[in-house]
């Protein structure tokens, strides 16, 4: 057999388990177990963790909802009170529709110059004035 997947052994894991954020959710979900809601900093300086800010996030994000966020931090999801797993999950369904208002705001003004969204450039040059 010739192609891509041809040198590859039956015993690979998912496509999945190749994303370092994928590879990052068992052990965050371990550091995890037993604690209380723990922001990214304290996880970043645990001397048995340290990871960034954006490897918490990635790994909270790949973790199917087992790990759950907040303003607080993070959680697993099988550690939380039904009213923390309301709380963060309202707190994501309200930063999204931020992040989808701010989309909108982002259309309207682009087409406000003329322009339709798919052109290459975004907002007049000052220097063709």
């Amino acid at each position: 057999m010739t192609g891509f997947h041809s040198d590859m052994p039956t015993d690979q894991p998912s496509l999945l388990d190749w994303r370092p954020a994928a590879r990052a959710i068992v052990p965050l979900k371990e550091w995890l177990t037993g604690k209380d809601w723990q922001t990214a900093r304290q996880i970043g300086h645990a001397e048995d963790a340290g990871w960034s800010d954006r490897e918490c996030r990635l790994a909270a994000e790949a973790s199917g909802g087992e790990i759950i966020t907040g303003q607080k931090g993070y959680k697993l999801l099988s550690e939380a009170t039904p009213d923390e797993v309301s709380h963060a999950a309202a707190w994501l369904r309200s930063q999204g529709e931020k992040m989808i208002g701010r989309s909108v705001e982002i259309q309207r003004l682009y087409h406000r110059y003329g322009r339709p969204a798919s052109t290459t450039h975004c907002l007049p040059s000052s220097s063709n004035n």
